[in-house]
């Protein structure tokens, strides 16, 4: 049989139909809705995420059409939005960046676009990568009975992921080569992947805040969305007590108004979101009983220490703060070597590793 000839785009390799688009914006948004209309499971995992459900009881949600690159109904010149999502009870209408947000003003033209549509629910998402910019737009109200909510590109890489397991080969072979676009042009492999390492005195309000309620205050942080956080303990520590010596794993982070009810809520709910997404999509399996025991409890150590902080930062306003797992002892401690962690380093992750004097602590 006659080999294959092998193609090339860019001078890369192409595996598949999303190898052949450009690693930029529109490459990203015309990928996502291609998965949208071939994996269903895919479809419906990320209208969940979302939050379109059906209306008033009647059947499942239906896509009539996925739209890309179209200009606004109300005005041409208001631009072309990225991706639209066209249901039987719902639009939906992304705007999408590979760095950064969208824009208030960009968004208000999407808005009003979506005004002018009957259906139900009228959805606007700004999909994006750094948290800083994301508060930005986080209150703001659209109005025109449009709901405006945030996604970000790690959130959509979660979802290919967990409907991998449960399609066929060649959906599964579509959903990698996407999990891959996705990494390439956003760079996931360098702020999704990471630990994150921050010194920390001892006596500091930080270290209770991370033990006991799983929060940690990460301050001004430019595009960094680190997998874990690992505090490093100076030299005011204890003799043996100093380096790292736990790791806890990031859920979510956010940048808000600590002083501000409703900022604070909104990102609470919104990691409550994440973790709920996660957990429900184990609990059908007969071995995550615990893990999905843990993933539950923790919005109720992370709802303690969102009450706790205007108390213990007085002086502070807009922070950024992880919401983390709880903290994991390491086997060993481990010393950083100038601004990084040991080359070498490694730890097994699991609910086993958890730390049952600080979940004691937490809980009480």
């Amino acid at each position: 049989m006659r080999e294959m000839p092998l193609l090339l785009c860019y001078n890369r390799t192409v595996g598949g139909p999303l190898g052949l688009l450009s690693r930029n914006e529109n490459g990203l948004t015309f990928a996502l809705g291609f998965i949208l209309t071939e994996s269903p499971v895919f479809l419906r995992h990320f209208l969940e995420l979302l939050g379109i459900t059906r209306i008033n009881g009647r059947g499942g949600v239906s896509v009539k059409q996925v739209k890309l690159q179209r200009h606004c109904r109300v005005d041409d010149a208001r631009g072309i939005t990225d991706l639209e999502v066209e249901g039987v009870d719902f639009y939906l209408i992304i705007e999408a960046k590979k760095r950064g947000w969208p824009t208030q003003d960009q968004l208000a033209k999407y808005a009003e676009d979506l005004a002018v549509s009957h259906a139900p629910q009228r959805i606007l998402c700004a999909l994006g990568v750094p948290p800083e910019s994301e508060s930005e737009t986080r209150t703001w109200k659209p109005g025109g009975n449009v709901r405006f909510c945030h996604l970000r590109w790690y959130e959509i890489l979660n979802v290919a992921r967990a409907t991998m397991p449960l399609v066929g080969a060649g959906a599964r072979q579509l959903l990698s080569e996407f999990e891959d676009l996705i990494e390439e042009v956003i760079g996931m492999q360098s702020y999704n992947t990471e630990v994150l390492v921050r010194d920390i005195r001892f006596e500091h309000e930080s270290r209770d805040l991370f033990h006991d309620q799983c929060l940690y205050n990460a301050g001004p942080i430019k595009g960094a969305e680190p997998l874990f956080f690992a505090p490093n303990f100076t030299k005011d520590a204890p003799l043996g007590m100093d380096g790292i010596q736990f790791i806890s794993r990031v859920y979510y982070q956010d940048r808000f108004n600590i002083h501000d009810k409703n900022g604070a809520r909104a990102a609470l709910e919104k990691a409550k979101e994440i973790v709920d997404s996660r957990w429900k999509v184990l609990e059908k399996r007969k071995t995550t009983k615990n893990t999905v025991a843990y993933l539950k409890s923790l919005p109720g150590f992370w709802d303690l220490g969102v009450k706790k902080m205007p108390r213990i930062w007085k002086d502070k306003a807009v922070v950024t703060i992880f919401f983390l797992g709880i903290p994991m002892r390491l086997p060993v401690p481990v010393r950083k070597q100038g601004g990084m962690i040991v080359p070498g380093f490694s730890v097994l992750l699991g609910v086993r590793c958890m730390n049952p004097t600080y979940r004691r602590r937490a809980a009480a």
